[in-house]
């Protein structure tokens, strides 16, 4: 297969059928072309006295969010498309069947880990208190208040 086919309609009728692993392969190519090409510049340090937008590196971010999105979407499709009773299958195609799946949850994984965090950072950014000093006082009387 070399076309993208449109997914069929949800209506509830019982003829369902995985998507085939051809399909997710040629939706999963076209899903690179999606991924933004142009980086954003870095921003500079933040001054209050100039008129500074962020745009394009939320749009970076958000684009790059959709693309995260749909490609965990995609691999998850993969199990089911690849499902078969255990006795209708070859010891050894479960077993590559078990590498490859064990490898594409590694890569999400890792997807889930380092880049999710840093988008949703840009995304919708969170406030972390810290603490910069403590300073303990105490009276001259042995700490008791008359």
């Amino acid at each position: 297969e070399t076309v993208v086919k449109p997914l069929p309609a949800v209506d509830g009728s019982a003829d369902f059928a995985p998507i085939s692993l051809s399909q997710i392969r040629l939706r999963l190519s076209a899903l690179l072309g999606k991924l933004p090409r142009d980086l954003p510049s870095v921003p500079p340090a933040y001054n209050p006295a100039l008129e500074q937008s962020h745009a394009d590196v939320v749009k970076f971010a958000c684009d790059l969010q959709v693309v995260v999105e749909e490609w965990n979407l995609l691999i998850s499709l993969v199990s089911p498309s690849t499902y078969e009773w255990g006795v209708d299958r070859s010891g050894a195609s479960q077993q590559n069947l078990s590498v490859m799946s064990s490898e594409l949850q590694q890569c999400q994984d890792t997807v889930s880990n380092i880049v999710s965090p840093r988008l949703s950072n840009v995304l919708c950014p969170q406030v972390d208190l810290m603490l910069a000093r403590t300073e303990i006082t105490r009276d001259g009387s042995g700490g008791g208040s008359d």
